[in-house]
């Protein structure tokens, strides 16, 4: 079997042991912790998915959040159309609209 390789500074979708699932930055791992950057948790509404801040009660923009790897239950590459969304969830850049403006 070939072991996924899991790399720094990449967006992966993470599925805990508790059934949570988050989107996150993995910007590093140890030998017992994943270290991400501005986790967010994934929630299913009647409009599909909806990306929400994965700890309420932490400071703001926390600079790595730890999860041990040992509540991992599995972790893989994010859809893109998902890596997008969460791009701009994240950024303090407000995108403009992508429409034809007629006047």
């Amino acid at each position: 079997m070939k072991s996924m390789k899991i790399k720094e500074n990449e967006i992966y979708s993470i599925k805990l042991m508790g059934g949570e699932e988050l989107i996150a930055r993995v910007i590093s791992q140890d030998e017992k912790y994943f270290y991400l950057k501005a986790p967010l948790g994934v929630m299913m509404t009647n409009n599909g998915l909806q990306l929400i801040p994965a700890l309420f009660t932490s400071v703001e923009n926390p600079e790595e959040v730890a999860v041990l790897i040992t509540a991992v239950a599995m972790i893989s590459e994010t859809r893109d159309d998902v890596k997008e969304a969460y791009e701009k969830s994240i950024s303090p850049i407000v995108q403009p609209n992508k429409q034809i403006l007629t006047g």
